[in-house]
């Protein structure tokens, strides 16, 4: 759970993390997971990590959390970013510019990322982007629109 902790501190692994969190913590008896909360302090693991769990188990109505990697993924900034980089495919992206203008781009591939930036490759050429910046990413442009 700590290492999901982490990921979920990183934007890009944040709803990966927090899903896959709410999966083990759902499997939990409520000794497990009060034995985990009193562990906080000795494992070095913010209490707080455990109530977003609970939070996003509300708000998901309690249901069952077991989803696949796609079901993770979402249009709301990074959220497709992870899953295209991984299968190695391209995704699309809605960006805000430094200048304020938003920017789309088309068929990018993401090389790497790190320290909040993306290397990204489309257009014949390599450039980065801040991840902060982008308002929406997807598999398909059309995903970008709604």
């Amino acid at each position: 759970m700590q290492g999901l902790y982490l990921q979920y501190k990183k934007r890009l692994y944040r709803r990966y993390a927090l899903i896959t969190a709410a999966t083990i913590w759902q499997q939990l008896s409520e000794y497990a997971k009060k034995t985990l909360i009193e562990l906080c302090p000795i494992l070095d693991t913010d209490p707080k990590w455990y109530h977003i769990i609970e939070d996003f188990l509300v708000t998901q109505g309690n249901k069952e959390m077991f989803s696949s990697e796609k079901d993770c993924a979402e249009t709301e900034g990074c959220g497709a970013v992870l899953l295209t980089m991984k299968n190695g495919k391209t995704c699309s992206m809605l960006y805000l510019d430094e200048d304020g203008s938003i920017k789309l781009y088309k068929e990018v591939r993401i090389i790497s990322h790190g320290n909040a930036a993306l290397q990204c490759e489309a257009y014949g050429e390599t450039f980065y982007l801040d991840e902060k910046r982008v308002i929406k990413s997807s598999e398909k442009v059309i995903d970008l629109m709604c």
